[in-house]
């Protein structure tokens, strides 16, 4: 039962800011506001029936709105993580790719991708956002090429791609595609020195991937570190030098960097980490970009959180409940197989055609994936951040736990700990910066998401990995 304070009521959780004044926060809709202790014996009086709706300050009147709905824009919206390839030249030992091998099968993957594609596209008058995956999936740099232009030719400006890639097969033909065709680029780094990045190992160099980029960029006369995005892997071996990496990143000219968490697919092969650790090293980085250490560099995962956190609509599926997965997220394997989500490694969830992934949507397996939320999981029902966590990942929940209507307990803690610190954070008036900052790099990625759909500019658009591209 992760509770941050008292209670007012049976869905407002209180904390004390130690102030005079006092966050609330409504479990069901994860909509809060700071108080003073005035505005608190007003809440206490409506939620007794002793005030009426209208005697009710506007601040309290939205506390205690019922959820918005979500948009019809965004349920017109496929995102696909197009896992192009299992093949890779790295060799990195964490790599979750390795529990689900599959053939690749160039002639059904893509005529898959097309399917799906032309449902959203064409059939539903909706946009595509593609993640091209693997792998390394400038592998298959030449189906690359031929899957964008052949987009471009049926769905015009109605599709978006992007990459992640671990940026060794990178030069300037490719960037120069890439640019052409308004393909948002992530390159997958552990971190900047050569120990950061000591488990991403190259099977045929020794360059350190981070350096290596970094010639590549000062090099070329069609892209700079600002024009594409970033994406580090947090583990138990670089934890501690996240912030110190972030810096070293903003001073090398880099604009844009995404997070994803081990997730430990192979047991034993990491030392143990604490949920509650990696949150007070998120929280370390609110921090740093409220003093101004970090201002140029958008650290997309906690401008998603707090997002999230301030109200303002993300967009982010991960945080929604149930998850974007098998709603408007699709993995695509080489295969030709499609499932949920890259995340969810059971096979039991990977399906031989679209046909039967929708006709599987309305039986056991899938379905209960498609109506987990918070107000039916037992470990998340009386949580006061659920409606801002969303539940944890139900891939990681089904890989560490086995059930996917359970949660992971290291997700879990983490997110509580992240949340608590955030609302703790933004409830008061001295972290006013990093709301500024947050807000500023939310419009400079909205009006680029503009140009490029419009297909006006040439401007190179960073890669966002995990779920929405």
């Amino acid at each position: 039962m992760p509770r941050f304070g008292d209670s007012v009521g049976t869905a407002m959780a209180l904390m004390d800011l130690g102030n005079g004044r006092s966050i609330a926060l409504n479990r069901d809709t994860g909509r809060w506001a700071t108080l003073t202790p005035a505005a608190l014996e007003q809440l206490a009086r409506g939620l007794d029936g002793q005030s009426s709706p209208a005697e009710t300050e506007p601040a309290l009147r939205r506390l205690l709105a019922p959820p918005q709905k979500r948009s019809a824009s965004e349920a017109r919206s496929l995102y696909i993580i197009f896992k192009l390839t299992q093949g890779c030249n790295f060799s990195c030992s964490y790599c979750y790719d390795k529990v689900i091998l599959r053939k690749l099968n160039r002639q059904k993957r893509d005529a898959t991708y097309h399917e799906l594609v032309s449902r959203a596209v064409l059939d539903g008058g909706g946009r595509a956002f593609v993640l091209l995956h693997g792998g390394e999936p400038l592998l298959e740099m030449d189906s690359v090429r031929e899957l964008v232009l052949e987009s471009r030719r049926r769905y015009g400006g109605a599709v978006q791609f992007s990459i992640q890639t671990n940026g060794s097969l990178l030069d300037e033909e490719i960037l120069a595609f890439f640019r052409e065709h308004n393909v948002g680029i992530s390159v997958s780094v552990d971190g900047a020195s050569d120990d950061d990045n000591r488990l991403r190992v190259m099977k045929h160099a020794d360059a350190n991937p981070y350096e290596r980029l970094r010639g590549l960029l000062r090099r070329s006369e069609q892209v700079g570190p600002a024009d594409m995005g970033l994406h580090l892997t947090i583990t138990p071996h670089n934890l501690t030098r996240v912030l110190p990496i972030l810096l070293q990143m903003q001073r090398d000219g880099f604009r844009s960097v995404s997070f994803s968490f081990y997730q430990p697919v192979t047991p034993g092969l990491l030392p143990e980490w604490e949920g509650e650790a990696v949150a007070r090293t998120m929280l370390a980085i609110v921090d740093a970009i409220n003093d101004g250490r970090l201002k140029d560099l958008a650290v997309q995962h906690l401008i998603q959180v707090a997002q999230r956190v301030i109200g303002m609509d993300g967009g982010f599926m991960c945080l929604t409940s149930p998850c974007g997965a098998g709603r408007h997220l699709v993995a695509l394997y080489p295969s030709g197989e499609v499932g949920p989500c890259d995340s969810i490694f059971d096979p039991e969830f990977l399906f031989d055609s679209v046909a039967k992934y929708e006709g599987e949507k309305a039986l056991t397996a899938l379905r209960g994936l498609l109506e987990r939320d918070v107000e039916t999981l037992t470990p998340c029902r009386t949580c006061d951040v659920k409606r801002l966590c969303n539940g944890t990942c139900p891939g990681s929940a089904k890989l560490t736990g086995g059930d996917l209507n359970g949660v992971d307990s290291f997700e879990c803690a983490m997110n509580f700990e992240l949340l608590s610190g955030m609302l703790r954070r933004l409830g008061g008036a001295s972290h006013q910066p990093f709301v500024d900052y947050c807000r500023a790099h939310i419009t400079e990625r909205r009006q680029l998401r503009r140009d490029l759909t419009r297909g006006d500019t040439p401007a190179q658009a960073p890669a966002q990995a995990g779920g929405a591209p």
